[in-house]
C-alpha cells in the first residue's frame, strides 16, 4: 500500500506521474506480481519493477503512457540466449501495467487506505484488459461486506480468493476481461517476547519488512522506546497476561526470545494451542528438549502441538552475532509468511579449504 500512499502524496503536490504494476509473472522473474513503481513527469522514479533491462523498458513504457495519457500493458519475455550483451535471460514472462490514470483512481486508493486505517479490508480491482483501451487501468474499491453484491468486474469467488491471500493476481473477469485484484488487508502482527539484544535485533528488520511489530518485556529497562524502531509498539507488563491478550489468528506471529527459559515457557504455555501463523522459541537443543519433555509429561501440550513450535528458532545461516541472529529469525518469518513454511532448510555453503 506504500505506493498508493506515495501516489496520493505526489498528487497532493500537483505532480503528474504513472504507476507501474507487475500484474502477472510466470517462471523465473526478477520481481513478482504486485511489485510497483512510479515514474513522474520529470523522469524521477520511486520503487522497483525488478531492475535491469526489464525495469528500464517498463519505465520507458510508463513515460510513454504518461505522455500519451493512455494506460497500456507490456509483456516482457526473459528468454534471450546467454551472451555478455544479451537481454534478460531469467526464463520467465512478466506483464506490467503502465497506468497514468491517477485522477480517476486516487479516490479509490484513498478509500482503501482509509478503510485499512479503520481496521477494515477489501479488494482493489483494476482492469488490465476488457477490449476497451480507455478502460485499462481503471480501478474499483470493493469493501469486504460488499463483495457478494459487486457486479461487473469478476466473480465474488475471485474477490474472496484475493482477500484470502496477501498478494495480487490477475483473474478472469466478465465477458473475457482480465482483472488485477489486490487484497487490502492489515499487515501481519508480530509479538516479540523479550526486549533484550535479540529482541531488538529482530524488531528492526521486522518493522522494515512490514510486520506490525510489538515488543513485550516485564523489565522497564528493556522496554524503553529508544531501543526500538519508532513503528514498534513497546509493552511493559506481565508476560503470560500480555501474550494471552495478543490478537491471534492466521496473521499473527510470535517470537519467544526472552531473558531465560522460565519466561519463555510461561509465554509458551498460554499460546502453544493458539491459532497463529508462526510460533518460534529461541534456545539451545538442550533447553528445548527439557521444555518439550516438561510440557508433554505435565499435559501442557500434546506432541503434535509442540511440534508446531519452531525451535530452535531461525534459519540456519551460521549466525554468530546478535544482528545475524535477528536476520536469521526474520528470514524465517518471511518464509512463514510468503511460503507458509517455517522449516529449517539445510545450509548450502562451501567450507574453506
Amino acid at each position: 500500500m506504500e505506493m498508493y500512499r506515495k501516489a496520493l502524496q505526489l498528487a497532493g503536490e500537483g505532480r503528474r506521474f504513472a504507476l507501474g504494476v507487475v500484474v502477472d509473472a510466470q517462471g523465473s522473474t526478477p520481481q513478482k506480481v504486485g511489485c510497483k513503481a512510479i515514474v513522474d513527469e520529470m523522469g524521477a522514479t520511486v520503487g522497483t519493477l525488478g531492475g535491469g533491462r526489464v525495469e528500464a523498458q517498463a519505465f520507458e513504457r510508463m513515460r510513454e503512457a504518461l505522455d500519451l495519457g493512455q494506460a497500456a500493458v507490456s509483456e516482457h519475455r526473459l528468454f534471450d540466449p546467454y551472451s555478455r550483451s544479451a537481454g534478460p535471460i531469467c526464463g520467465g514472462v512478466m506483464r506490467i501495467l503502465a497506468n497514468p490514470h491517477m485522477d480517476q483512481n486516487l479516490q479509490i486508493y484513498r478509500a482503501a487506505l482509509e478503510a485499512l486505517a479503520r481496521g477494515e479490508q477489501g479488494v482493489i480491482a483494476t482492469v488490465v484488459d476488457n477490449g476497451d483501451p480507455d478502460a485499462i487501468g481503471s480501478a474499483t474499491w470493493v469493501a469486504e461486506p460488499d463483495i457478494d453484491a459487486s457486479v461487473g468486474l469478476c466473480s465474488a469467488d475471485e474477490l474472496r480468493g484475493a482477500l484470502a491471500g496477501e498478494g495480487g493476481r490477475c483473474v478472469p473477469g466478465v465477458d473475457g476481461a482480465s482483472i488485477y485484484v489486490e487484497p487490502v488487508i492489515s499487515p501481519p502482527r508480530l509479538l516479540i517476547v523479550g526486549g533484550g539484544h535479540v529482541g531488538q535485533a529482530v524488531a528492526v528488520p521486522a518493522c522494515f519488512l512490514g510486520f506490525d511489530t510489538s515488543v513485550l518485556d516485564d523489565r522497564p529497562e528493556y522496554t524503553r522506546a529508544e531501543l526500538f524502531p519508532p513503528e514498534a509498539t513497546v509493552i511493559c507488563g506481565d508476560i503470560p497476561t500480555e501474550v494471552e491478550r495478543f490478537p491471534k489468528g492466521d496473521r499473527a506471529y510470535i517470537v519467544l526470545v526472552s531473558k531465560g527459559h522460565r519466561p519463555d515457557a510461561e509465554a509458551l504455555e498460554v499460546c502453544i494451542d493458539s491459532d497463529v501463523a508462526y510460533l518460534g522459541m529461541m534456545g539451545s537443543e538442550r533447553k528445548i528438549r527439557f521444555i518439550r519433555k516438561h510440557f508433554i509429561e505435565s499435559g501442557l501440550a500434546t506432541k503434535e502441538a509442540f511440534d508446531r513450535v519452531v525451535a530452535p528458532i531461525g534459519v540456519e545461516i551460521g549466525a554468530v552475532t546478535v544482528q545475524e541472529i535477528g536476520v536469521s529469525i526474520c528470514a524465517q518469518l518471511v518464509a512463514a509468511r510468503r511460503l507458509k513454511s517455517a522449516s529449517r532448510p539445510p545450509v548450502h555453503a562451501t567450507s574453506p579449504k
